[in-house]
């Protein structure tokens, strides 16, 4: 197994999305340049590079299976909502092997979603719309490691009905005054690892959830969380809020 995953590494092609016209000036709009960065490893398998030093300012981009999605420079996302195609910033749908990787950050722009500041309950208050920073569903095989994102103005990485995840040294740098901006939400996911993150949210730090979806994503399951440092308004680790399936055999260590 190490000698094929060694050569699978050597062979990997790297598709830095500079190469597909992506500015990464931070003003222009680097959605469908990324995407089809992404497009081309799924069909070749490889990784998609966002290469440090440049700030990219993307919308929705869907990830598929069997890429390494490697982060060393910024995303920002956009605060316009007609940039999107959904209520995600980084989506997948049924993408197995997934990797996110990398050393570089997402910001998020909490403020430009709000509407102004509550002084009295010392929060800021949202806009109808904002984007989750992940929806990622159906996912197998699914690896996050050594990225860190902030500002987010809602959810951050929602995991749903994904299995087989390992989510390591994931920092996350919210602001504690902004509503709803968890950290970790597996949600009717089963056989996930999470540790040695550093979380910091206005919301709930980790969540187990098992939320109300049309289609039956099953139970919640065999969860470890260990070695995290949690600073929150809200609660550090929860199960519940939103429980239509069972959870069970879930471990906070």
């Amino acid at each position: 197994l190490s000698v094929l995953a060694l050569n699978f590494s050597l062979n990997a092609k790297t598709f830095n999305v500079l190469e597909f016209g992506a500015k990464g000036d931070g003003a222009t709009l680097d959605t469908a340049a990324i995407q089809g960065a992404v497009d081309a490893a799924a069909a070749d398998g490889g990784t998609v590079l966002i290469p440090r030093k440049h700030t990219f300012l993307v919308s929705t981009l869907e990830l598929k299976g069997g890429i390494d999605f490697r982060l060393e420079g910024t995303l920002l996302i956009s605060t316009n909502q007609g940039d999107y195609a959904g209520d995600g910033v980084i989506t997948a749908l049924d993408a197995p092997n997934l990797k996110i990787s990398g050393h570089g950050k997402i910001l998020g722009q909490s403020l430009a979603f709000m509407t102004g500041y509550d002084a009295t309950n010392e929060w800021w208050l949202f806009k109808e719309w904002r984007p989750k920073m992940f929806v990622l569903t159906g996912c197998t095989n699914l690896v996050v490691r050594d990225i860190s994102f902030g500002d987010a103005p809602f959810w951050g990485l929602h995991m749903l009905g994904c299995e087989n995840v390992l989510v390591d040294h994931l920092t996350v740098d919210n602001r504690l005054d902004v509503p709803n901006v968890d950290g970790i939400d597996p949600d009717h996911c089963r056989n996930v690892e999470i540790k040695n993150c550093h979380l910091t949210c206005g919301d709930d730090g980790i969540v187990i959830k098992a939320t109300r979806q049309t289609n039956d994503f099953g139970a919640c399951a065999n969860i470890h969380v260990h070695n995290c440092v949690i600073r929150t308004q809200d609660a550090g680790l929860k199960i519940g809020t939103e429980t239509t399936s069972d959870i069970q055999d879930i471990v906070f260590e």
